[in-house]
């Protein structure tokens, strides 16, 4: 039996300091299709924190996709504890959910109480600490398919030789990194199905989290992050560089959301001024893939960083 979700919060009282606690999910050692079993945690967005995971996701409506016939998770503590998620938050916490240890993880589906007014006036305004006080930010973007495979597993593969390669370069610049990524991928061109892990990569930058517009501070405000499909993962610092290490053509939208994914980011122009309005400003004449709407004017803007809390995106 599903649970009334409001059963299942205690408020978040308001503390006698401006940071406002915050829920994190413990969700339990599981493995395959056994069920996903969770309890609440409190903490704050800051150095008070143990080591949380957060999530950047599309928002699914319930029913969508119907992969999975129950998608919900059991809060422990609470009669009729099924907690039912949509779609795609479901499948991404399967896939975190780790068989050798807990995992505490923050999803704002899940760690907020959407029915309680304020509650979300307040967590909202914080979100920007929370993304950043995470110990790692997961970039959940779907399921996987082999070309993604192949490209995550060629990502991954660059990584590694580029950190290894680093280890004895001092004063490291983005320039550097991004030579050694470019001349690892240029010496294994003939070891990996180039052209499959291109038609991996134009799959992923079409998906739809890439037309949200809050991924733009999960995102900057990351202090690492992976990208997530299915079961396969790649660091988001080696994934940032792919499209323009391939040759591959991608909107200013997303080129602006690559340009801000958590890497060695000096000599770019997200190092000169990490101010989301800026930000923001910079996005307006660009069209999100897939749609022709544009970014709202700059008033806009500024209403969206007064609801969302701060204007200043830490480095």
């Amino acid at each position: 039996m599903q649970s009334d979700p409001s059963n299942l919060y205690q408020p978040l009282d308001p503390p006698p300091e401006p940071i406002y606690p915050i829920r994190l999910l413990r969700i339990q050692r599981g493995w395959g299709h056994e069920d996903i079993i969770c309890s609440f945690f409190e903490s704050y967005p800051d150095q008070r924190a143990p080591a949380y995971k957060a999530l950047s996701y599309r928002w699914s409506e319930f029913g969508e996709g119907m992969t999975y016939r129950d998608p919900q998770l059991l809060i422990e503590g609470h009669d009729s504890s099924a907690f039912e998620v949509g779609e795609n938050l479901y499948a991404a916490i399967r896939q975190i959910r780790r068989k050798d240890q807990e995992v505490l993880l923050w999803a704002d589906a899940i760690c907020i109480d959407q029915k309680n007014k304020d509650e979300k006036g307040h967590q909202v305004q914080q979100m920007g600490m929370v993304y950043e006080a995470a110990e790692e930010v997961f970039i959940w973007l779907g399921s996987s398919t082999p070309d993604i495979e192949r490209l995550f597993a060629f990502s991954t593969w660059i990584d590694q030789e580029a950190t290894g390669a680093q280890a004895g370069i001092t004063n490291l610049k983005e320039v550097d990194w991004r030579s050694l990524c470019a001349q690892f991928l240029n010496k294994s061109r003939s070891e990996f199905e180039v052209d499959a892990i291109a038609r991996g990569l134009k799959d992923i930058l079409a998906r739809d989290w890439w037309k949200r517009p809050w991924i733009l501070q999960e995102v900057a405000m990351a202090r690492t992050a992976k990208i997530m499909c299915g079961s396969a993962t790649c660091p988001a610092r080696i994934f940032a560089l792919l499209p323009s290490l391939m040759a591959i053509e991608v909107s200013a939208h997303t080129e602006a959301v690559l340009d801000i994914m958590p890497r060695l980011r000096k000599g770019t122009w997200w190092a000169t001024r990490r101010d989301l309005h800026f930000l923001l400003c910079k996005l307006r004449r660009a069209k999100p893939a897939g749609q022709g709407t544009r970014y709202t004017p700059c008033s806009a803007c500024q209403k969206m960083l007064a609801t969302r809390g701060g204007s200043t995106l830490a480095t």
